[in-house]
C-alpha cells in the first residue's frame, strides 16, 4: 500500500548572534493519506546557520564554524530585491542545471586544483576563501558545472581582490575563468528558469570590482541531509515505521564454520532480526546500540558453493517481527576456500604435490574466509 503525505509543516527559528555554538535538535512526523501515523522522525543534532551583522568581522576573521570548508554540502538560491516570492533555487532537472521556484538541490563545494589541464579537477582540502576556484558537484545525479573563481559580492558589484574565507548566507558571485584581463568577466546567472551566463561590466571607479545585476548574485548556505529507507512490501503493518534502525558499522568474530556478527548502530529493538539477502540469521539484541547475529551457512546461497571460485556478495538488512523492511549501506562477502571439482570417471586425478601446493597458497592468502565490505 503505497504511502501518501496528507500535509506538512514548516517553521521559522530565528537565532541571534550570541546562539553560535547551539545545537538543535528536529523531529519530523508523517501521516498517511488514511489518517495513520507513519512514525516521528527523530532528526540528528545539526548547527544553526545565520547570517552575521553587517560589520561583524570588520576587524576580525570569521570563526571557522561558520565558514564553509571544501567537499561541504552547499545550497544556493537568488532573491530578487530580498522578494520571496522571487526566490529562485539552483537545482538540476532532467541533466540540466535550471532555476526553480519549487525545488532546491544540494551540491557539493570543492576546491579546484589552478594547475591542472581543463576538465581534470582534484579535489582539496581547506576552507574555500573568495578568489579561489571551485566547482559545484550535485549530489544527486552527480552532474557538475564547470570550474569557476567564487566573488564576494557588496552592493551587487564583484569584489575582485577579496580573500577571506566564505561564511554562511553569504552573498556571492561565480565567475568563468578565461576572461580577458580589464573587462568585467564572465558570471553565472539566471533568466526566469534557465541557468545562463551575464557579462559583467567593469566598475567606473573602482578598478576591483565589476558591476552585476540582481540575477547573477547568489546566497550560499550550508546544508545537511538526513536519510531513512523502509519497505512495508512483505507485510504491511498500521505501526509506526520508526523509530528506523542505523547501522554504522559491522564487527567479524570468528571465523570458518562459526563467525558471530555484531551490528553497531541505533535504534535497536528485540524484535529486529538480520538478513543476508533472503536468509533470515539468528539474532540476538544487547542493547539499544548493538545486535549480534550468526553468519549463515554460505551453502543457503546456492548448492554450487563447494566448487565456487569467486566471492559471493549478499546485503545486510534489518527486517522487524511484523516483516517491515530496513536495507542498509553494508553487504557480506564470503570468499571461498580452494576444492577441486569432481572430474568425470576415468580422468586423471590431479598431482597430489599440485594439490598441496596450492592448498598451501590459499590458505595463506585467505587465513580468513569472510571479509566484510561497505558499499558505496
Amino acid at each position: 500500500m503505497p504511502l501518501a503525505v496528507l500535509s506538512g509543516a514548516s517553521y521559522s527559528l530565528f537565532l541571534s548572534f550570541l546562539m553560535l555554538s547551539l545545537l538543535f535538535f528536529f523531529e519530523r512526523r508523517s501521516i498517511s493519506r488514511g489518517g495513520a501515523e507513519v512514525g516521528g522522525t527523530a532528526l540528528t543534532w545539526v548547527p544553526g546557520k545565520y547570517k552575521e551583522p553587517s560589520q561583524a568581522w570588520a576587524l576580525t576573521s570569521p570563526p571557522l564554524t561558520v565558514c564553509i570548508s571544501s567537499g561541504s554540502k552547499v545550497s544556493l538560491f537568488n532573491r530578487l530585491r530580498s522578494q520571496t516570492v522571487s526566490t529562485r533555487y539552483l537545482s538540476v532537472e532532467d541533466g540540466t542545471f535550471v532555476a526553480s521556484a519549487r525545488q532546491w538541490a544540494a551540491f557539493t563545494l570543492h576546491l579546484a586544483d589552478e594547475h591542472c589541464s581543463q576538465g581534470d579537477f582534484p579535489p582539496r582540502e581547506g576552507y574555500v576563501r573568495y578568489g579561489s576556484l571551485v566547482q559545484l558537484v550535485c549530489t544527486v545525479t552527480g552532474i557538475t558545472l564547470p570550474p569557476m573563481i567564487i566573488r564576494k559580492v557588496a552592493k551587487q558589484c564583484a569584489l575582485l581582490d577579496v580573500d577571506e574565507p566564505i561564511s554562511q548566507l553569504h552573498k556571492c558571485a561565480f565567475q568563468f575563468p578565461g576572461d580577458p584581463p580589464g573587462g568585467g568577466g564572465t558570471y553565472l546567472c539566471l533568466a526566469t528558469d534557465k541557468v545562463v551566463q551575464f557579462q559583467a561590466s567593469p566598475c567606473p571607479k573602482e578598478a576591483n570590482r565589476a558591476l552585476l545585476n540582481d540575477s547573477s548574485c547568489w546566497t550560499i548556505i550550508g546544508t545537511e541531509s538526513v536519510e531513512f529507507s523502509f519497505s512495508p512490501n512483505l507485510a504491511w503493518t498500521r505501526e509506526p515505521v520508526t523509530p528506523v534502525p542505523l547501522i554504522s558499522t559491522l564487527e567479524l568474530s570468528g571465523g570458518g564454520d562459526v563467525a558471530t556478527l555484531e551490528l553497531h548502530g541505533e535504534n535497536f529493538h528485540a524484535g529486529l532480526k538480520v538478513w543476508f539477502q533472503d536468509v533470515e540469521a539468528e539474532t540476538m539484541y544487547r542493547s539499544p546500540r548493538s545486535l549480534v547475529c550468526v553468519v549463515p551457512d554460505i551453502a543457503a546461497f546456492g548448492s554450487d558453493w563447494r566448487w565456487l571460485r569467486t566471492p559471493i556478495t549478499v546485503p545486510v538488512s534489518l527486517v522487524r517481527a511484523d516483516g517491515l523492511f530496513y536495507p542498509s549501506a553494508f553487504s557480506f562477502t564470503y570468499t571461498p576456500e580452494y576444492s577441486a571439482r569432481p572430474g568425470p570417471p576415468g580422468a586423471p586425478e590431479p598431482a597430489a604435490d599440485g594439490d598441496a601446493l596450492l592448498e598451501s597458497i590459499h590458505h595463506e592468502f585467505t587465513r580468513s574466509n569472510f571479509h566484510l565490505f561497505i558499499q558505496t
